[in-house]
This record gives structure tokens, C-alpha cells and sequence, in this order.
């Protein structure tokens, strides 16, 4: 076995020598270890024949017209600030917008952070079905992912992260509900989908992320209550 990232006291991700092989424990839904299947491999063979260069290109001007130099500039200056997205930008730069906004919305506005990270989960899964070329009977997120499902692209736990990032941003969406709990998970779970989607594509990368959780700022409003501030207190102790 090598590799731990110990997370609030248990492992966060154990991954083994056999690169096909991926240990997550600290979600409880799954204690055993998860085969990427051909995951890596299938994306490894899609980049050989487009540069992660024209791959974040094409999925920024699908989502928002063609990148200007300054926005370029500006996305790369915010990715080698962030510790938890920086190292999507290779893969794509609209993973590193969205994860920043989300987590930089944490405490000042829960909700906002919820929908930035439903955006973000739905550019993943678009970008994960037009980079493995998945026919995806649908145009809604949860159609993509039962596609990527179904071409065993996604183990049960990262199918999780998509599925629990989706309803509650579609929560936030349709009802404005607000949690900074729930919003602060929803940013975590980027991040796991964030370092699982970069070790499938770059096995070389050997470092062990571990997820920095926002802190509130002098400006975000305090707790309602002194039982908000003991689950805020609690949730930041779990994350480490």
C-alpha cells in the first residue's frame, strides 16, 4: 500500500501500487477498495489525441463564447492560488473558476456556493462525456450521469459525489435553500470528484491532496445561534 491522507483522523484516500485500484474511506457508504476499472486508461487513449490545452479551450467556448488572453491569464493566476482546484487547470479551466467561486461563497452566501457547485458537477460530467465520446440519452445532469454509469466510467462512490452535488444544488435552485454545512460538503465533494478525475488522467502526479476547507472571513455574518456555531466549529474539526 502506498499513500495515505489522513482526514479528520480516518484515511482519506489509501491508494495502492496497482494504479487500477482506488481506496476511499471516509465516505461510510464504502469500505472496501473501488476499481477505476478502465477509466484511466479509456481517458489516457482520448488525450493522447487532443492536448488538455484544446480540450479546456473547446469546453470554455461551449460554455461561454472563446476565452480571451486576459480571461486565461486571470484563470491561471486564480488556479496557482487554489490548493484544492489549481490542478485542474490542465484538464479544465472552468473546474477551476467554479471550484474557487464555490468555496469562496462558503460563508458569505451558502446558496451561491451550492449552485456554483451544481455548475461545477455538470461541466465535469459534460466534459467526461464528450472527452470519452458517451452517448447520453438526455440533456440533464443525472442522464449524464447514468450514461457515464453505464459505460462503467463511474465506481459507486464517485457516482455519490455527482448525485449528492446535484440534489442539493438543485435544491438551492428551485427552493433558494441556504446551508453552510451542506454548501461546505458540496465544495468537498468537488474537490474529491476534482482529484479523482486527475489521478485517472495523470497517474504520474504522486501528490496527496488533502481538502482545506474555507475559512469564514472577519466580514461573513456570525452564527444565528450558539448551536450553528458548535455544528460550524464541529464541521471545520472534521475537516481538518
Amino acid at each position: 500500500m502506498s499513500g495515505a491522507s489522513l482526514h479528520g483522523g480516518a484515511p482519506l484516500c489509501l491508494f495502492t501500487d496497482d494504479p487500477m485500484w482506488l481506496l476511499v474511506s471516509s465516505w461510510p457508504v464504502v469500505s472496501n477498495p473501488l476499481p477505476l476499472s478502465c477509466v484511466h486508461v479509456i481517458l489516457q487513449g482520448f488525450a493522447h489525441d487532443m492536448t488538455t490545452r484544446e480540450l479546456g479551450e473547446s469546453m470554455v467556448t461551449a460554455a461561454s463564447g472563446s476565452p480571451s488572453g486576459g480571461d486565461a491569464d486571470q484563470v491561471a493566476r486564480l488556479a496557482a492560488g487554489s490548493a484544492n482546484f489549481g490542478h485542474l487547470l490542465r484538464h479544465e479551466p472552468l473546474l477551476v473558476t467554479l471550484g474557487c467561486a464555490a468555496e469562496s461563497y462558503v460563508h458569505t452566501d451558502p446558496h451561491a456556493a451550492m449552485v456554483k457547485a451544481r455548475l461545477y458537477g455538470e461541466i465535469m460530467a459534460r466534459h467526461l462525456v464528450t472527452l470519452l465520446g458517451i452517448s447520453v440519452p438526455g440533456n440533464k445532469q443525472v442522464d449524464r450521469i447514468n450514461a457515464l454509469t453505464r459505460a462503467d466510467v463511474l465506481v459507486p462512490q464517485v457516482r455519490a459525489w455527482f448525485e449528492a452535488i446535484r440534489t442539493t444544488g438543485n435544491r438551492a435552485v428551485h427552493e433558494y435553500y441556504a446551508n453552510v454545512r451542506e454548501a461546505l460538503q458540496s465544495v468537498e465533494m468537488c474537490f474529491r470528484l476534482g482529484d479523482w478525475l486527475h489521478r485517472s488522467l495523470d497517474q504520474s502526479d504522486t501528490t496527496h491532496r488533502v481538502f482545506l476547507a474555507p475559512a469564514p472571513s472577519e466580514a461573513a455574518p456570525a452564527p444565528a445561534t450558539v448551536a450553528d456555531q458548535q455544528e460550524l466549529d464541529k464541521l471545520r474539526t472534521e475537516l481538518g
